[in-house]
């Protein structure tokens, strides 16, 4: 994908997301009102209930107007477990219960999992190609002295990522994660300190306390990413 591609890219997000969360954010004002006053849409369809499949319906179709269709399994289990009881009920099962909840999830994690590794998407980093779709554990070493290249995309599995040269490091680096599924655990040096930017990020993200005056701050970009990341300072007491 070109700079001019990915700029552009860009301003289209910025210019529907406000528009489209804001007529979502209305509806689902609308709907708890409704549910406040005794109004329903069904047996079963209590207003919280609504609201849950509002939001993880526009979550939905947010990955599918960015042709993310590797993305849509979180969201269309999340739906379906808000769902289940009415739909279950509807067709007959006792107490609506269709499925263990444990299922659908893990069926999410595979089938997301599973697509990435199939689909093997390409990106362009500071002008060079980068492959994803690899499968397994890995470590990577990244130089400090440049981080410029410090890309992780499109992996399945644990990631392990550590710095060398350190001593060259002139500050303000980012290291970037993309697509990337599995657990990804950043090993930096006792005394920097780690500014965060994260998008669409489905894991929690576990940073120690950060206290002093740091060293040196790097930042940690995520994007569309799916497992735990976490940060591991390497000499800390």
């Amino acid at each position: 994908m070109s700079e001019t591609t990915q700029t552009k890219r860009r301003k289209f997000r910025l210019f529907t997301r406000p528009v489209f969360w804001g007529l979502v954010l209305i509806f689902t004002a609308v709907v708890l009102l409704l549910d406040g006053i005794g109004l329903t849409l069904g047996a079963g369809m209590s207003g919280w209930r609504i609201v849950g499949a509002v939001l993880l319906s526009a979550w939905l179709i947010g990955e599918v107007i960015q042709l993310k269709f590797t993305d849509m399994f979180f969201p269309l289990a999340f739906l379906f477990l808000v769902l289940e009881e009415p739909i279950g009920t509807a067709l007959g099962f006792k107490d609506g219960d269709i499925i263990a909840n444990w299922i659908p999830i893990v069926a999410a994690f595979l089938l997301t999992a599973g697509t990435k590794a199939i689909f093997r998407p390409r990106h362009v980093v500071n002008g060079e190609a980068v492959s994803g779709g690899r499968l397994g554990s890995q470590t990577l070493y990244f130089d400090a002295g440049d981080l410029s290249g410090a890309v992780v995309t499109d992996h399945v599995g644990p990631t392990e990522i550590y710095l060398t040269n350190c001593e060259a490091y002139a500050g303000n680096g980012v290291i970037r994660v993309r697509d990337n599924v599995g657990p990804v655990t950043f090993h930096l040096p006792a005394g920097w300190h780690v500014v965060t930017d994260i998008s669409d990020n489905l894991g929690p993200i576990d940073i120690p306390p950060q206290s002093g005056i740091a060293t040196h701050s790097v930042t940690l970009e995520i994007r569309d990413n799916v497992g735990p990341v976490k940060v591991v300072v390497d000499g800390a007491d």
